[in-house]
């Protein structure tokens, strides 16, 4: 199952270990060991590994990541948020390693779901669709009132 210590085979494929942790959550390849005796990696998950571990797939990708189901896969979309979540955090250790890795999870999740969770805009989205919009509120915020100088 496991190639060298830092790659892990699925499939007849290899994965960077440290790159599926990351995307499933899990803390270090001994959790992922443990994962994989009870669980099942997607093969939506499998298929952004290979990706992340080398951003040139991408292009070539493009189709299998496109027609990633939208619709109740939370998982997809967390992992693609952890992945820019780590790129931010790393990005002074690897700059042109992290900044790939930043692009490729926004670009995908863009491809998926049509906008970035962290981006904010799907949060205000949603908060609009409830009915609970603060920007009434905030609007004097920082504002000079009249007559004071």
């Amino acid at each position: 199952m496991y190639g060298n210590s830092s790659t892990i085979e699925i499939n007849g494929k290899h994965y960077s270990k440290s790159n599926l942790c990351m995307l499933l959550g899990l803390g270090d390849p001994i959790s992922l060991k443990d994962y994989l005796k009870k669980n099942k990696i997607s093969k939506d998950i499998l298929n952004i590994a290979l990706v992340m571990d080398n951003s040139s797939r991408l292009p070539v990708m493009i189709k299998q990541i496109y027609h990633i189901p939208r619709e109740g896969n939370e998982e997809v979309r967390l992992a693609l948020v952890r992945a820019q979540i780590d790129a931010a955090l790393r990005m002074n250790e690897n700059l042109q390693k992290y900044m790939t890795q930043r692009y490729v999870a926004e670009t995908i999740e863009k491809l998926i779901f049509g906008e970035l969770l962290l981006d904010g805009k799907a949060k205000k989205d949603a908060r609009k669709k409830k009915g609970s919009n603060n920007e009434d509120v905030n609007k004097g915020i920082g504002k000079k009132k009249p007559g004071k100088n």
